[in-house]
Protein backbone atom coordinates (compact mmCIF):
# COMPACT_ATOMS: atom_id res chain seq x y z
CA UNK A 1 0.00 0.00 0.00
CA UNK A 2 1.21 3.39 -0.99
CA UNK A 3 0.29 7.03 -0.15
CA UNK A 4 -0.43 9.54 -2.33
CA UNK A 5 -1.24 12.80 -1.83
CA UNK A 6 -2.32 15.89 -4.28
CA UNK A 7 -0.34 19.30 -4.12
CA UNK A 8 -1.46 21.73 -2.14
CA UNK A 9 -5.13 23.07 -2.38
CA UNK A 10 -6.16 25.57 -0.83
CA UNK A 11 -9.60 26.05 -0.07
CA UNK A 12 -12.36 29.25 -0.48
CA UNK A 13 -13.91 30.42 2.93
CA UNK A 14 -16.45 31.92 0.63
CA UNK A 15 -19.07 29.22 0.38
CA UNK A 16 -19.47 26.93 -1.78
CA UNK A 17 -22.56 25.80 -3.92
CA UNK A 18 -23.29 22.38 -5.42
CA UNK A 19 -21.85 21.69 -7.88
CA UNK A 20 -18.38 23.76 -7.53
CA UNK A 21 -14.97 22.86 -7.90
CA UNK A 22 -13.33 22.89 -4.43
CA UNK A 23 -9.15 23.94 -4.36
CA UNK A 24 -8.64 23.75 -8.18
CA UNK A 25 -7.04 20.93 -10.10
CA UNK A 26 -5.58 18.44 -8.17
CA UNK A 27 -2.30 17.05 -9.32
CA UNK A 28 -1.25 13.74 -7.55
CA UNK A 29 2.42 12.71 -8.31
CA UNK A 30 3.89 9.48 -7.85
CA UNK A 31 1.00 7.45 -8.46
CA UNK A 32 3.06 5.00 -10.50
CA UNK A 33 6.54 3.48 -10.13
CA UNK A 34 6.88 4.35 -13.85
CA UNK A 35 5.73 6.52 -16.57
CA UNK A 36 2.98 4.93 -17.93
CA UNK A 37 2.61 2.80 -14.83
CA UNK A 38 -0.49 1.90 -13.07
CA UNK A 39 -2.06 1.24 -9.71
CA UNK A 40 -5.29 0.53 -7.97
CA UNK A 41 -6.82 3.09 -5.98
CA UNK A 42 -7.74 1.22 -2.44
CA UNK A 43 -8.89 3.52 0.07
CA UNK A 44 -9.49 7.71 0.42
CA UNK A 45 -8.63 9.42 3.49
CA UNK A 46 -10.16 12.99 3.76
CA UNK A 47 -9.90 15.56 6.52
CA UNK A 48 -12.64 18.03 7.64
CA UNK A 49 -11.01 20.84 9.65
CA UNK A 50 -14.01 22.82 9.86
CA UNK A 51 -16.06 19.74 10.88
CA UNK A 52 -18.62 20.30 7.56
CA UNK A 53 -19.08 16.61 7.04
CA UNK A 54 -20.61 17.24 3.51
CA UNK A 55 -21.04 15.69 0.43
CA UNK A 56 -18.05 15.89 -1.68
CA UNK A 57 -16.94 13.58 -5.53
CA UNK A 58 -13.39 13.10 -6.36
CA UNK A 59 -13.36 13.34 -9.86
CA UNK A 60 -9.95 11.53 -11.37
CA UNK A 61 -8.32 11.62 -14.72
CA UNK A 62 -5.33 9.40 -15.67
CA UNK A 63 -3.80 12.38 -17.27
CA UNK A 64 -3.89 15.90 -17.35
CA UNK A 65 -7.19 17.50 -18.83
CA UNK A 66 -5.53 20.48 -20.16
CA UNK A 67 -9.03 21.40 -22.26
CA UNK A 68 -10.98 21.91 -18.79
CA UNK A 69 -10.32 24.78 -16.39
CA UNK A 70 -10.35 24.08 -13.13
CA UNK A 71 -11.68 27.18 -10.86
CA UNK A 72 -11.65 27.32 -7.50
CA UNK A 73 -15.33 27.97 -6.21
CA UNK A 74 -16.51 27.35 -9.88
CA UNK A 75 -19.34 25.18 -11.31
CA UNK A 76 -16.80 22.31 -12.43
CA UNK A 77 -17.64 21.71 -16.58
CA UNK A 78 -15.40 18.81 -17.88
CA UNK A 79 -14.93 19.78 -21.15
CA UNK A 80 -16.03 16.95 -23.83
CA UNK A 81 -12.55 16.51 -24.73
CA UNK A 82 -11.23 15.46 -21.35
CA UNK A 83 -13.70 13.30 -20.79
CA UNK A 84 -11.90 10.25 -21.78
CA UNK A 85 -9.27 10.78 -19.81
CA UNK A 86 -11.95 10.58 -16.75
CA UNK A 87 -11.45 7.39 -14.52
CA UNK A 88 -14.35 7.75 -13.02
CA UNK A 89 -15.57 9.27 -9.66
CA UNK A 90 -15.23 8.48 -6.07
CA UNK A 91 -18.17 10.02 -3.79
CA UNK A 92 -17.98 10.92 0.06
CA UNK A 93 -21.37 11.60 1.48
CA UNK A 94 -22.10 13.32 4.30
CA UNK A 95 -22.38 10.16 6.56
CA UNK A 96 -19.43 8.77 5.50
CA UNK A 97 -17.70 11.34 7.93
CA UNK A 98 -16.89 11.18 11.58
CA UNK A 99 -16.76 14.16 14.02
CA UNK A 100 -13.41 14.28 16.50
CA UNK A 101 -15.18 17.51 18.19
CA UNK A 102 -14.61 20.38 16.49
CA UNK A 103 -12.81 18.25 13.14
CA UNK A 104 -13.91 15.37 10.96
CA UNK A 105 -12.48 12.64 8.81
CA UNK A 106 -13.74 10.57 6.21
CA UNK A 107 -12.66 7.29 5.42
CA UNK A 108 -13.56 5.17 2.48
CA UNK A 109 -12.35 1.67 1.67
CA UNK A 110 -12.60 -1.04 -0.89
CA UNK A 111 -12.67 1.69 -3.52
CA UNK A 112 -10.99 -0.63 -6.18
CA UNK A 113 -10.36 2.15 -8.81
CA UNK A 114 -7.57 0.72 -11.17
CA UNK A 115 -5.80 3.16 -13.68
CA UNK A 116 -2.92 3.60 -16.55
CA UNK A 117 -1.15 6.67 -16.29
CA UNK A 118 -0.84 8.12 -20.02
CA UNK A 119 2.82 8.88 -20.09
CA UNK A 120 3.22 10.01 -16.92
CA UNK A 121 3.41 9.43 -13.17
CA UNK A 122 0.89 11.72 -11.99
CA UNK A 123 -3.13 11.35 -11.27
CA UNK A 124 -5.19 14.29 -12.12
CA UNK A 125 -8.52 15.23 -9.94
CA UNK A 126 -11.06 17.46 -8.55
CA UNK A 127 -13.00 17.55 -5.64
CA UNK A 128 -16.54 18.99 -6.67
CA UNK A 129 -19.22 20.17 -3.73
CA UNK A 130 -22.08 18.14 -3.42
CA UNK A 131 -24.36 20.60 -1.49
CA UNK A 132 -23.63 24.07 0.16
CA UNK A 133 -20.34 24.25 1.67
CA UNK A 134 -18.30 27.20 3.48
CA UNK A 135 -14.81 26.70 5.29
CA UNK A 136 -13.33 28.56 7.87
CA UNK A 137 -9.78 28.43 6.75
CA UNK A 138 -7.66 27.45 3.43
CA UNK A 139 -6.10 24.85 5.01
CA UNK A 140 -9.58 23.13 5.92
CA UNK A 141 -9.23 20.11 3.67
CA UNK A 142 -6.73 17.80 3.19
CA UNK A 143 -6.80 14.19 0.97
CA UNK A 144 -4.57 11.08 0.84
CA UNK A 145 -5.08 8.28 -1.45
CA UNK A 146 -3.75 5.03 -1.17
CA UNK A 147 -2.56 2.93 -3.51
CA UNK A 148 -1.65 -0.86 -4.98
CA UNK A 149 0.98 0.92 -7.60
CA UNK A 150 2.04 -1.74 -10.33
Amino acid sequence: MFKITPTSFPVDTAAYALGDCIGGKLTIANAARRNSGGGEIRSLKLVDQANQKKAISLVLFDSDPTNTTFTDNGALDVNDTDMSKSLGVIEIAAADYRSMSDNAIATLKNIGIGYVLDGSRTLYGALVAGEAITYIASTDLSLALFTNRD
